[in-house]
């Protein structure tokens, strides 16, 4: 209780993703970390990172919390991204995030996953709203 820092908060979201189950529900290849995934995972992970939060009374945060799921292999283009994983990874997290109410906090779904490029990769990114009440 008390104060809660951007990390304190994030580890509440990862601990949700986590005691879910969502790994083993969508048979993920690869884990969920609470920051960042190994340099050159070729598996599909699942990571946080903090928007913002505040310091108020009732303080508000945002969240991401990014699916990455490796490109279609083509024999011409591997740029595709595996949209029917994403689906099927995304809703699972969804559902998951969606109007969550833990011990001293609550959050919710922001936004529903949104497909975005990083280089050559793809990640659906699944926009997290946090509250907590400061005493």
């Amino acid at each position: 209780m008390g104060t809660k820092t951007g990390m304190t908060a994030q580890q509440d979201v990862f601990n949700r993703l986590v005691k879910s189950g969502v790994k083993n529900t969508v048979s993920l290849t690869g884990k969920i970390y609470p920051y960042s995934r190994p340099k050159d995972s070729k598996l599909e992970d699942i990571t946080l990172n903090t928007l913002a939060i505040s310091a108020g009374q009732i303080q508000e945060g945002v969240f991401n919390v990014n699916i990455h799921v490796p490109n279609l292999v083509l024999t011409d283009d591997m740029t595709q991204p595996n949209i029917a994983r994403f689906e099927v990874i995304t809703a699972v997290v969804v559902e998951v995030i969606s109007n969550y109410h833990g011990f001293d906090y609550h959050f919710d779904l922001d936004a529903p996953g949104i497909l975005e490029r990083d280089g050559t990769n793809w990640f659906s990114n699944v926009r997290v709203k946090y509250y907590s009440l400061r005493n």
